[in-house]
């Protein structure tokens, strides 16, 4: 049985969670693989679930919260835990934080793979924070390059952006459990009526961390653009994050309390996807796209940034615009018309034929770090 440890964000609503969860959790089920994790976020709200795995979780304190002492966790964990794992699996969003990475070669003997989950920043820098991470970033390359025995990424614009290049770098498919997300009218119907939404409702969806990057404000801007066209038109926001009291704020002073639902994180988001009628996807960058990809699975019209990697873009459910023009975007919206469960249906098939199944991603997966 090959020991693994997992290092990731572990905390609700994140993407990246999402697919080391969904991963570890098809890959766990063969016993093969004994998994144990490490989380860099500071958060708790997943403790529960790891748990009820029979995982076993560690903590080190966030680099954002105080760098020195994150350094020295780091190092001490890695010192402490020289022998205890077969294969270290890093999950990052930039090369700037490589010090999990350099100690885990210094003080262990376990094969290292490394993998990007992002195309830039969680926060948009300062021009001289800009300057600094580039810097630091290019160093960081350089410590992934020489450390790891596996680099890989979510889609080819996340292996340029963590590694400066796709040369050498394996894309592993982000995959999904596709038959969850299948068009339901009996859970369209009994969600709506549950939150007091009439089948005249026209729902918006939005899906994300609420931070800058996910771009929360231009779904507001545009709900408030659709509500001047149908009054019907309502934004349903699911995901927490750092925004969430701004968003707030926003949403009172223009007066969009009655056209805009925050929802938090949601255990059946699954199910959700039935009782929308639109789903909005405008982040400023995004490292893959596993929402839109839910989207599609549920055959649900969508409409992303032209931001996000083609990659996830399988189906003609999904249209590219930008978020520069948001006139095209409600003109869009308000002509959108969708044969729902017919479009689920093929969506589904064309998604599994394409490799984004949670089954050949872990397979995929398998094959390649038991090669190691």
């Amino acid at each position: 049985m090959k020991r693994i440890l997992v290092v990731g964000d572990y905390q609700k609503g994140s993407g990246l969670t999402g697919y080391i969860m969904s991963l570890y959790s098809q890959m766990a089920s063969t016993d093969k693989y004994e998994i144990s994790c490490l989380s860099y976020s500071g958060k708790k709200n997943m403790d529960r679930i790891i748990c009820n795995k029979s995982w076993q979780k560690f903590d080190v304190v966030p680099i954002t919260q105080d760098i020195l002492l994150h350094i020295l966790q780091m190092r001490a964990f890695f010192k402490e835990h020289s022998s205890s794992f077969d294969i270290i699996h890093f999950n990052y969003s930039a090369s700037w934080n490589f010090f999990g990475v350099l100690f885990a070669k210094m003080y262990t003997n376990a094969k290292i793979v490394v993998q990007s989950h992002n195309v830039y920043y969680s926060k948009t820098p300062t021009i001289f924070q800009k300057i600094l991470l580039g810097l630091v970033n290019r160093f960081g390359r350089m410590i992934f390059k020489r450390c790891s025995n596996v680099m890989l990424a979510v889609s080819v614009d996340a292996a340029n952006w963590m590694f400066g290049s796709s040369k050498r770098v394996g894309i592993l498919k982000n995959g999904i459990d596709a038959q969850k997300f299948l068009y339901d009218e009996s859970k369209r119907k009994s969600l709506r009526l549950e939150n007091s939404y009439t089948e005249d409702d026209l729902l918006i969806g939005f899906v994300g961390t609420l931070e800058e990057r996910k771009n929360p404000i231009f779904a507001i801007k545009l709900i408030e653009r659709l509500s001047d066209v149908n009054s019907n038109y309502k934004l349903c926001m699911f995901g927490r994050g750092p925004m969430y009291e701004e968003l707030k704020r926003i949403v009172h002073r223009r007066s969009l309390e009655n056209q805009v639902c925050f929802f938090g994180v949601v255990e059946n988001l699954n199910e959700w996807y039935s009782a929308l009628d639109e789903f909005i996807f405008p982040s400023k960058t995004e490292g893959f796209g596993y929402a839109l990809l839910e989207a599609q699975a549920n055959g649900l019209p969508s409409i992303c940034s032209k931001n996000i990697p083609v990659e996830v873009q399988l189906t003609d459910t999904v249209r590219e615009i930008s978020i520069d023009k948001i006139d095209d975007w409600v003109n869009e919206i308000t002509e959108s018309r969708s044969a729902r469960a017919e479009n689920s249906k093929r969506n589904i098939k064309t998604i599994e034929n394409a490799g984004y199944t949670i089954r050949m991603m872990a397979e995929s997966f398998g094959k390649m770090i038991d090669s190691l």
